[in-house]
Formats: structure tokens, C-alpha cells, sequence
């Protein structure tokens, strides 16, 4: 409490010198104002003048936008990668720019030919121009496509989409969209839509000939996946001879091989030897064959009894649960006659078995890694009632050989057909945007040290921020000086006001205050000098500001004035005033601190 007091003496005693010496203090404030009024101003022009720029940058989301300078092949892991490089904001794969993303859109009596292109939720162009994102079966228009076809957001248009198949023949299905959004002309001048990836990649999928049955657009009967294997296990009742071996590569195209023994590490196949003497697994590493290459090897081994069972690599797989859940398992080939598939299950319907696992129904959806992500086949669940590894899952031959498709492109399944539809391969490009204005030189180079080519506005852009730069070079130079001018002035000033109350200052010492609180006298005095100052120095800027705006004004628009600067630099401008006063004080209270009370006192 006694100390409460004597701060409340010492603002008291400071407030009262600063009144009584009136106009040392006004001369010293408009002193200080003066110097800290250009550094201000500075640094508004400084801020406004590059954020007037950065802004101009970024109402172009293109000077963002990072692209490939030739087709690649795009698929999940790549896309991934390319998202962990540090600078990396938005991106999306794309189709093939020639030819399969060209369709025609169609209003009453209006045909317009449009180009698609993907979006997401994040795209720098929609949101830069607060246009929504569509929905599955929607569209954004730019102006130009918009403007041909007199469509406005919330209109329904149809999509004609055409191919030519093998036989020449030409086919034209159509599909209803509605138009979720216009983007503004500044945006683009190109006649284009905007869709989710899923539109566009069934529009490739039907220009390639391919079935897309989410939409009912059918394909050739050529396009139905077969199971294809990577290799198979020949089980005989006598040792096969070197030479036999041999002929089985060449006929059936499994060139390399090799004898399972009972210790074998992969259980399955350990299993599957069933007393045997003779068990030879054929294999290709990565190029898988279909079942009519291992029916080739039936009459190699002469009068030797053989069975030949289909084998595919073990793969992961996730398997969803009656909560939602996906539960991971390892799917291997069946080798086991005694695992009964589910009622009314056909050769080819997905099916597999599990450890019993109460959570996960009958029929369930099962997930597996493809090129582009994902792929979701719905299946039905066999349990094992005996004794399992808890993560690993069997699957027929049949069906693992499907999914042996997945390495390489998608697979869907069509349950009006029971069958399997062959699906996409890569992509061939991507829509990519770097995070901020920083990082689009450093994403291009980073992207061509993986061997990806792409074209930027880098150079712009660094235009923008070397200009930026070197004005905070100019504005910490003249800002350097001008404060240090300034706190050298306060310092005097107050060094010399301390010599003048020398006296007053001892008469407080024999009061009985503290040599350590005396110090206080000088610093809240700075403190409050400084603060008018600052106060009087920001209402000039703000008086300059406007008309410097006024004069500069060209938009009219969000964009920040010519001259401006936020509360958040206004308060840093006031904290470093605050350094400097309490550098200051802190400079002449060192006078104070040496000062003698008899030497003080002598002649009072």
C-alpha cells in the first residue's frame, strides 16, 4: 500500500512539472512529433504501396498458378508428393486438355462448346471471386461461356457429350447440370466450366470407350475387367524335371520361379502344398497375366499329375465395419476348398472371408489403393470360424485377380451386369496454386528438381517483392536516423531538466524517497511526452493519408489506399516510440543516479 502511495506521489509530482514547465514540454513534444511524422508516413506509403500491389497479384489467382509444361502421369502418390512440398496450397488432377474435356452445353435452342475443368473446395479462382463451389451435377460458367449460352446462376442446362467408337460409329449421351455460379469477365476470357473431378473423369472415361455406370452411359463389352495374376502355383505328384520347368515359363510368360517348401514364410501357400512333393511357384514381378496363360501350362509336365492354382501378391485392403469404421487386413489369393463363398454369389461377384468379426455385416464395402486414391467395391463378407491371423483376409482367385487391375487403373463394379467395368488409368496434368506470393519461385524449382517442367509468373511476383524489400531497406535507413536523432534530443532534454530540479530532487531524497524511486521521475515523464508526440505525429499522418489518397485514388474497390497503415503497425510504431522514451529516460537518470545530496542541497 505504501509503495501504491508513492507511485501515485510520483505521477502527481509529474503531472504538476509538466504543467508548470508548459512550454520546454510542448516544444519538446512537437520536437518528438516531428521526427516520429515521417517515419510514420513512410511507413504508410511503404504498406500501402506494396499491399496495392500484392492485392493487384492476387485478383489474378493465374500469377498463384504453377503450370506443367507438358503432359505428365499423374496419379495419387504423385499428387501427394507434390502436396507435402512446402509451399504447395491448392491442387487437383486434370484430364487430357485435347479433346476430352471439350463438350457442348445446350439451353433451349442455344449450343455453346465449352472446355471442363476440375475444381475443389479451396480453388484460389472460385473463392478469389466469392463464386460457390458445385455440387456433383453442377457447374460454374465463366462470363464468356455464360454470356453465349444466356445462362445465369441457378439455370439448368444440358451436357452433350459425343465419341466415335471402334466400330465408327458415333454415339451422343447427354446429362442435366445446374449452373451453380458465374465467374466475373476479369476472371477469364475462355469459354469453360468448372466441375468436380468425378464429372470430368467420366467424361474422359466415355470418350475412351469406357462404361461409366454411375451416369448409365454403357461401353464395349471389351472394357469388362478379367482377372489378370501374377503368377500361379503348380502342385505335382513327382518332381518336375529342369527342362519341364522351363517350357512351363515360356508357354505361360512367368519367367522366373521358384520351389515352395512346407516352412514357407507366406502361409497361404505353405497350406495350399497339401502333401505334394512337388510345389513350384511361377511368377512375373510386375507384369501380371491372365487365367489363359496358366491353362497353357495343363499339358506341359507329360503324364505327370498337376493342379495349377491362380496366385496374386498379397494386398492391402481396408473393409468397413457396421460403425463406419475401416478395418485394415492384408487380402491374399484363395488356395482353400474349404471356405464356401455366400449364397447366390456368382464367379465373378466380390466376396471375401474375414476372421469372425461380429461388427462387420454380411455386406460391406471394401477399399483398396489405386493410382488415383481409393477405390470403393461393395462385397460380401464370409467369416472364418477358425483359428486366423486377425488381420489377414482371403479372397477367390478370381476377384484378387481383379484387383490386381488396381496397381494400374481403377476398377468399378456394375451390379446391373455382375461385372467388373474397367476404369480410368493416370491422369495427365494438374491444376496446382502456390500458398502466397513467396512461395511461387521456390514451388517451380523444387517442382523441376523432381523432373516436373512448369511455367510461372514467378518473375513477376518477384518483381513485387524486391521492390518490397528494398523500400523497407529505404524506410529502416530513414527511420534508423530519425530515431536516433530523436531519442538523442529526449535525452538531452531530459539530462537537462534533472541539472535545472537538482534541488527538488534532493528536497525529495531528504523526504525520505528512495534514490531508486527518484528514477521514476524522468521515465514517466518521457513516457508521457512520448505518447503525446505520438499522438500529434499520428494525426498529421492521418490528415497526409487522406490527402494522398484522395489524389492517388484510382478504384474503386476493397483495396487499401495508396497511403495506409493498420492498427496492428500503428501499435508496433507506438511500442518502438515507448523504447526509445524509456531509452531515454534511462540515459539521464544515470546523471540523477550519480548525483550528490550535500552537493544538491548546499545552497537551498
Amino acid at each position: 500500500m505504501r509503495n501504491v502511495r508513492r507511485l501515485f506521489s510520483l505521477f502527481s509530482i509529474s503531472a504538476a512539472t509538466l504543467r508548470h514547465e508548459w512550454l520546454p514540454s510542448l516544444c519538446l513534444m512537437t520536437a518528438l512529433a516531428a521526427v516520429l511524422c515521417p517515419v510514420v508516413l513512410i511507413l504508410g506509403l511503404k504498406h500501402g504501396t506494396v499491399e496495392n500491389l500484392r492485392q493487384a497479384l492476387l485478383r489474378d489467382p493465374s500469377n498463384l498458378e504453377i503450370r506443367p509444361r507438358s503432359s505428365l502421369q499423374v496419379d495419387h502418390e504423385l499428387i501427394e508428393k507434390i502436396r507435402s512440398i512446402d509451399g504447395a496450397g491448392f491442387i487437383i488432377p486434370k484430364t487430357r486438355s485435347l479433346g476430352s474435356a471439350s463438350v457442348e452445353f445446350q439451353i433451349e435452342e442455344r449450343r455453346v462448346d465449352v472446355d471442363l475443368f476440375p475444381t475443389a473446395g479451396g480453388d484460389p479462382l472460385l473463392e478469389t471471386h466469392r463464386c460457390p463451389q458445385p455440387g456433383p451435377e453442377e457447374v460454374v460458367l465463366t462470363s464468356s461461356a455464360a454470356k453465349a449460352l444466356s445462362a445465369a446462376g441457378g439455370d439448368e442446362i444440358t451436357m452433350l457429350l459425343g465419341r466415335r467408337t471402334d466400330q465408327g460409329k458415333s454415339e451422343t449421351v447427354s446429362l442435366p447440370l445446374k449452373v451453380r455460379g458465374v465467374l466475373p469477365p476479369e476472371a477469364t476470357t475462355i469459354k469453360a466450366g468448372y466441375v468436380q473431378l468425378s464429372l470430368l473423369s467420366a467424361v474422359e472415361e466415355y470418350r475412351e470407350n469406357l462404361a461409366v455406370p454411375r451416369y448409365g452411359w454403357d461401353g464395349p463389352a471389351s472394357q469388362q475387367a478379367g482377372p489378370v495374376y501374377d503368377g500361379f502355383l503348380l502342385l505335382a505328384d513327382e518332381p518336375l524335371s529342369p527342362e519341364s520347368i522351363g517350357r512351363i515359363s515360356v508357354v505361360t510368360g512367368f519367367l522366373s520361379h521358384r520351389r515352395i517348401k512346407p516352412d514357407e514364410t507366406e502361409p497361404e501357400l505353405s497350406r495350399a502344398i497339401q502333401g505334394r512333393k512337388e510345389a513350384v511357384l511361377f511368377f512375373n514381378d510386375s507384369e501380371p497375366r491372365p487365367e489363359t496363360s496358366i491353362r497353357a501350362a495343363e499339358n506341359i509336365p507329360g503324364g505327370t499329375e498337376c493342379t495349377q492354382l491362380p496366385w496374386c501378391k498379397p494386398r492391402e485392403v481396408r473393409v468397413t465395419d457396421s460403425a463406419g469404421k475401416a478395418i485394415a487386413y492384408q487380402l491374399h489369393a484363395l488356395m482353400r476348398s474349404d471356405i464356401a463363398p455366400p449364397t447366390g454369389t456368382g464367379r465373378l461377384q466380390p466376396w471375401i472371408a474375414i476372421p469372425d468379426r461380429p461388427s462387420i455385416p454380411g455386406s460391406t464395402e471394401l477399399s483398396a489403393p489405386s493410382p488415383l486414391g481409393m477405390s470403393s467395391i461393395p462385397c460380401m463378407v464370409v467369416s472364418l470360424k477358425e483359428d486366423a491371423p486377425p488381420r489377414i483376409a482371403f479372397a477367390p482367385a478370381s476377384f484378387a485377380g481383379i484387383l490386381r487391375h488396381l496397381d494400374s487403373r481403377t476398377v468399378e463394379w456394375d451390379p446391373a451386369g455382375s461385372r467388373f467395368l474397367l476404369g480410368r488409368r493416370n491422369f495427365s496434368g494438374f491444376r496446382l496454386y502456390a500458398r502466397d506470393l513467396s512461395s511461387v519461385q521456390p514451388l517451380a524449382s523444387r517442382l523441376s528438381a523432381i523432373g516436373i517442367d512448369c511455367s510461372s509468373e514467378g518473375d513477376k511476383v518477384a518483381r513485387v517483392l524486391k521492390f518490397d524489400e528494398d523500400l523497407s531497406i529505404l524506410f529502416w535507413l530513414v527511420s534508423a536516423f530519425s530515431l536516433a536523432g530523436g531519442g538523442a534530443a529526449l535525452a538531452l532534454s531530459l539530462y537537462g531538466a534533472i541539472e535545472r530540479r537538482r534541488r527538488d530532487y534532493a528536497m525529495l531524497r531528504t523526504l525520505g524517497l528512495p534514490r531508486s524511486w527518484l528514477v521514476l521521475l524522468p521515465l514517466i515523464e518521457s513516457l508521457a511526452i512520448t505518447t503525446f508526440a505520438f499522438l500529434m505525429a499520428l494525426s498529421v499522418y492521418h490528415l497526409n493519408a487522406a490527402v494522398i489518397n484522395r489524389l492517388f485514388s484510382r478504384f474503386e474497390d476493397d483495396r487499401p489506399g495508396f497511403c495506409f497503415l493498420p492498427l496492428q503497425l500503428q501499435a508496433l510504431v507506438y511500442l518502438c516510440s515507448l523504447v526509445l522514451a524509456v531509452c531515454g529516460a534511462l540515459a539521464a537518470a544515470f546523471r540523477l543516479l550519480r548525483m550528490s545530496l550535500s552537493e544538491s542541497i548546499r545552497h537551498v
